[in-house]
C-alpha cells in the first residue's frame, strides 16, 4: 500500500505536506534515507508513484493551455480563412479537393501543405521546405530533415469527404471533449510511461549499487537499495526537466547523479549502520582518506561470562579410634635351648 495514503493519524493535508517535505529532503537529507532504509519497500514504491503522478500533473498543465489554445486557432482558422463549399474527399485511394492548390494549412514553423499534383509514392525534389508535411494525391509525405521523409499511402483506406461546413460544426460541437480527451490520453500515457520506465532504471541501477556496496563491506539488502533507488531518483528527475525546459543536454546527468546518492548511502551506512545483524571489526575496513569522524568506531569486545565460584573442597573425617587391641600372642612351641 501507499505509504501516503496509509496514515490514519494524519489528515490529507498533512499526508500533503509530508510529501512535499520528503520531495525536498530526497534531495540532500541523509537523514532521510536512513529512514528510507528502515522501511518496508512498498513505503518507497510509494513515494515514487506518487512522485511520477505529481510530475504527470505539471506536464499536463504545461500542455493543456497549448491544447486550447490550438482549439481556438482551428476554430479561427475555418471561420476565416476557408472559403464557403471548400472540401477534401478520399475516393478510391485518391485526395481530391476544390481548394486552390498548393494550399498551406500550416504556419511558417510547421507547414502543412495539400498538392494533389504530387503524384506517386516519391516525395518531390522541388519542395523548398525541409520539414513539414504534404498531403499529396495518393500518399502523405513527412518531411523531417533534409535527409529523412516518412511516406504513408492512401491504399487501403476508407473514403470520406469533410467539407468547411463540416470542420466548423465538429470543431463547434466536439472540440472541447477532443481537448479534455487528448489531456487524459497524454497524461496517462505520460504517467505510464515515466512510472514504467523509470522503475525499470531504479531495478537496474540497484544491481550496481548492490556490487559497490558488497565492495565496501555494506550489508544493504537488494529491497534496501531499491527503496534508496525510488528516492534517489528524485532530483534527477527535476534536473532532467529544468535542462529540457533550457534546451540543454547534458549527457549522462541522471546516471551521474542517482549514483553520487548511492555512493553517498554507501559512507552514511558504513558511519550510520542500519542494517540488520552485526558487523565485525574485521568488516568495518575504514575507507582510503576517510576522516577519523567518518570511520567507523573500532568494536568492542564482549564481556567474557563470569565464572561460577569454585565449590571449597571438604576434608574427609576419619572415624573415630577405639581402645588399642592387644598384642597377638607368640605362637605355643618347645622353647628354644
Amino acid at each position: 500500500m501507499v505509504w501516503y495514503t496509509i496514515s490514519n493519524h494524519m489528515s490529507i493535508t498533512q499526508r500533503f505536506g509530508q510529501f512535499l517535505k520528503d520531495i525536498g529532503h530526497s534531495c540532500y537529507d541523509m537523514e532521510l534515507y536512513r529512514r528510507v532504509r528502515t522501511r518496508p519497500l512498498a513505503a518507497a514504491f510509494g513515494y515514487f508513484t506518487a512522485f511520477s503522478l505529481l510530475v504527470s500533473l505539471l506536464m499536463l498543465g504545461l500542455l493543456a493551455p497549448n491544447l486550447v489554445v490550438m482549439l481556438r486557432d482551428a476554430r479561427q482558422y475555418v471561420d476565416t480563412r476557408l472559403p464557403m463549399g471548400a472540401f477534401v474527399q478520399l475516393k478510391s485511394s485518391e485526395m481530391r479537393t476544390n481548394l486552390s492548390q498548393p494550399y498551406n494549412f500550416g504556419s511558417d514553423k510547421m507547414p502543412v501543405m495539400l498538392d494533389t499534383n504530387v503524384n506517386g509514392l516519391s516525395f518531390p525534389e522541388n519542395v523548398k521546405f525541409f520539414s513539414g508535411v504534404l498531403v499529396g494525391r495518393d500518399a502523405v509525405f513527412v518531411k523531417q530533415s533534409a535527409n529523412e521523409t516518412r511516406t504513408y499511402s492512401f491504399k487501403g483506406m476508407k473514403d470520406f469527404l469533410l467539407s468547411r461546413e463540416d470542420a466548423a460544426g465538429w470543431l463547434g460541437r466536439y472540440g472541447a471533449l477532443a481537448v479534455i480527451g487528448l489531456s487524459g490520453f497524454f497524461f496517462i500515457a505520460y504517467f505510464l510511461a515515466s512510472l514504467i520506465g523509470t522503475a525499470i532504471f531504479v531495478v537496474a541501477a540497484s544491481v550496481v549499487s548492490l556490487l559497490l556496496g558488497l565492495l565496501w563491506r555494506v550489508r544493504l539488502t537488494y529491497a534496501q537499495w531499491l527503496a534508496v533507488g525510488f528516492h534517489a531518483v528524485t532530483l534527477p528527475i527535476i534536473l532532467d526537466g529544468l535542462f529540457g525546459a533550457l534546451n540543454l543536454n547534458i549527457s549522462f546527468a541522471f546516471t551521474l547523479i542517482f549514483y553520487m546518492f548511492a555512493v553517498a548511502v554507501i559512507a552514511d551506512e558504513r558511519s550510520h549502520p542500519v542494517a540488520a545483524g552485526p558487523v565485525s571489526a574485521e568488516e568495518r575496513v575504514p575507507a582510503p582518506g576517510a576522516s577519523p569522524a567518518e570511520q567507523p568506531p573500532a568494536a568492542t569486545k564482549r564481556p567474557s561470562a563470569a565464572r561460577k565460584p569454585a565449590k571449597p573442597r571438604t576434608r574427609r573425617k576419619r572415624p573415630p579410634e577405639g581402645p588399642a587391641s592387644p598384642p597377638a600372642a607368640p605362637p605355643e612351641g618347645p622353647p628354644s635351648p
